[in-house]
């Protein structure tokens, strides 16, 4: 059927108008077989002449132009014009689905739309695809291009293709690897009886057709999520990429078989590999598996861009890829847009703006991507794998040929306009640093290692700030014990309540205990710090620490309120994503009730710190005043997130989302 596909349309010229005209084949004919054929704005019953050359009765059909709905005996036959037409309307607009083409040609032809109509396109449509892979596949071979690695070796032509003495570039080739639940596909009911399925089975090898090899990912199984929080992080930003907790989240996804893809491309949008994600979110094998065939293939000299490519370039260094990507000096960047959730001291090291050899990149390809792709989602969400792989290979093919190859020319000009641009203002850079007193842009440089020198100093406080801290926390701790053992000395005793008497003297023994026990911690911490005089109530030092104390409280519960609100908006975007069904919203919202019980805490945590900081702002009748956070009051489906705008130390409420 292949070859009577290739005939066909080698030979239907240039215009759709007379593709149903054929040349007759060589061979004697056997038969003449009734069909009902179905076009774009007509059908009418046809015949279809069969010869002896022809294998099979549907390779009759495929060289008329028809794509026969059952392979022995066809009573329904579709142009491949019409199904052609569906398929580049579909990949322009995925949302477009086979149903709403049936019933578009059912109200077209005047005939009442059919259940089993929509199934008869499907099967035209399966075949019209494999068709087209076949003779794909037979084009390459042709070319030689068949080998596993050649599509990778040659996806982007800007990125992989080297001119005659083209100077080297400090990074070879950038690209963007990231994860996206955008494709989520529904897992079968195991636990129910089924009949057999009726969906094709999904045998294609995913070897050399852009997707990463399942092999490569299931080597670590074991995978953790991209962050574990019992690990220290230089670079702070530990806390900021978390998940929802797993307990929380692992109902989410056991609803899900494919949850989702890892993708990599380069910076020009050329997809280059491609792996699903399966049952599970964004675990660290699939960016090291995607990582280890980039190495294998690409080698030397790849700058790609992560949204915790601070933190995965650890999990790399302690996996089997390690040695690899050292020797073929592999790095990790943050994307610029993602940069912003980062610590000031991770984006020195690992934001493109204070790398050199970045150029104008912001390695957010990735992000662009799925903002075109999220219109596939409610398409496959309920797909089978074999019609969600198809989907999926078909729109990424689309994407690479149409939208990403056809666009290179403007992306080069508009970054060459832009670079040149920028020099431009060489001038203006020249005279702000004669004015400023620089000599030299590696002045710039030396600023720069000054501010990461500076912050790398101040990953962990200060040994004698702690204790000074410690101090404190003791000594409020003691006052408070000194005053329960005053009260508890003056105590009377009542000669008619024996056992009243024995409860009292347990309480005042156990007081006596504890105040002994925190004056000794009290002492060891003032020999410890060279204290020769406590720090009483009053007094400047213990005034200085009390402030010290609070800012630091408020800081940390600041910090805390914020990675809770921002994860409980991305969950809120989440719940209210349209094609999402009934039971997945309810799970999501009772996620979030969950979630807002902790943000609810975090908040009251956040009060209680700011209450205790000395007021530094004034509220509108003049007086002095500390800064404080909200709660919504609403916590059901229409939950309301806060927004906190931080100036001066003062905590805003910001609107409704």
């Amino acid at each position: 059927m292949v070859e009577a596909f290739a005939h066909w349309e080698a030979t239907r010229g240039e215009s759709w108008l007379d593709c149903l005209d054929f040349e007759t084949p060589s061979g004697e004919a056997r038969e003449s077989i009734p069909v009902r054929v179905v076009d774009m704005f007509r059908s009418y019953t046809g015949y279809v002449t069969t010869y002896s050359t022809d294998p099979y009765t549907a390779t009759a059909f495929v060289r008329h132009g028809l794509l026969p709905c059952a392979p022995l005996h066809p009573k329904l036959a579709i142009t491949v014009r019409t199904m052609e037409f569906f398929r580049r309307a579909r990949l322009r607009a995925p949302r477009f689905s086979l149903q709403a083409f049936s019933a578009a040609l059912s109200d077209f032809h005047e005939r009442p739309t059919r259940k089993f109509f929509s199934q008869q396109l499907t099967v035209c449509y399966d075949l019209l695809i494999q068709l087209r892979q076949g003779v794909e596949a037979r084009v390459k071979k042709a070319l030689l291009r068949d080998s596993p690695n050649w599509r990778l070796m040659n996806a982007c032509p800007s990125c992989l293709y080297k001119v005659d003495d083209e100077p080297p570039m400090k990074y070879a080739m950038h690209g963007a690897i990231d994860g996206k639940q955008f494709s989520e596909a529904a897992a079968t009911d195991t636990g129910a009886a089924e009949a057999a399925s009726k969906e094709t089975e999904d045998v294609g090898s995913s070897e050399g057709d852009g997707t990463a090899a399942s092999k490569a990912v299931e080597k670590t199984k074991t995978a953790e999520p991209m962050v574990s929080s019992g690990e220290p992080e230089d670079s702070g930003c530990e806390d900021r990429w978390h998940n929802m907790v797993n307990d929380m989240s692992s109902k989410m996804w056991g609803i899900y078989e494919e949850t989702g893809i890892f993708l990599g491309v380069c910076r020009h949008g050329m997809v280059l590999l491609a792996t699903d994600m399966i049952r599970s979110g964004e675990l660290s094998k699939y960016p090291l598996a995607v990582i280890e065939r980039l190495l294998d293939v690409l080698q030397d000299d790849l700058c790609m861009g992560y949204d915790c490519g601070c933190k995965f370039k650890k999990t790399m260094a302690r996996s089997s890829l390690g040695p690899s990507a050292s020797v073929h000096r592999l790095k990790f960047v943050v994307g610029l847009f993602h940069g912003h959730a980062h610590a000031r001291s991770c984006q020195l090291f690992h934001l493109g703006t204070y790398i050199e050899g970045m150029g104008l990149e912001d390695h957010e390809t990735c992000e662009r991507f799925f903002a075109k792709s999220n219109a596939l989602a409610p398409m496959v969400r309920h797909s089978s794998a074999f019609h969600r792989h198809q989907a999926i290979r078909t729109y990424f093919e689309h994407m690479d040929e149409i939208e990403s190859f056809q666009a290179l020319t403007v992306f080069l000009h508009d970054n060459f306009r832009q670079a040149f641009e920028i020099r431009e203002t060489r001038g203006a850079l020249l005279k702000t640093m004669s004015d400023l007193g620089v000599e030299h842009t590696s002045e710039f440089e030396q600023w720069l290692n000054e501010e990461r020198a500076y912050l790398t100093s101040l990953k962990k406080e200060p040994a004698v700030e702690t204790l000074q801290m410690e101090y404190y926390r003791a000594l409020l701790a003691l006052d408070d014990l000194t005053s329960q053992r005053t009260e508890a000395l003056k105590s009377t005793y009542s000669p008619n309540d024996p056992q009243g008497n024995r409860k009292k003297e347990r309480q005042r023994r156990a007081i006596l205990k504890k105040h002994e026990l925190k004056l000794e911690e009290v002492v060891a911490l003032e020999d410890r710090l060279d204290i020769v005089e406590r720090w009483e109530v009053g007094s400047l030092a213990r005034q200085e620490l009390a402030e010290r104390v609070a800012t630091r409280d408020y800081r940390l519960a600041l910090d805390k309120l914020e990675s809770l609100v921002v994860a409980r908006i991305f969950e809120l975007t989440k719940m209210n994503m349209s094609q999402t069904g009934y039971k997945l919203r309810k799970h999501i919202a009772k996620a979030l009730q969950v979630r807002s019980k902790a943000v609810k805490t975090a908040l009251k945590k956040f009060n209680d710190a700011a209450a205790r900081m000395s007021p530094r702002v004034h509220d509108s009748h003049g007086k002095k005043s500390s800064p404080t956070g909200f709660w919504p009051n609403s916590t059901s489906y229409a939950i309301r997130a806060m927004t906190f705008e931080i100036r001066d130390g003062h905590a805003k409420p910001g609107g409704e989302l």
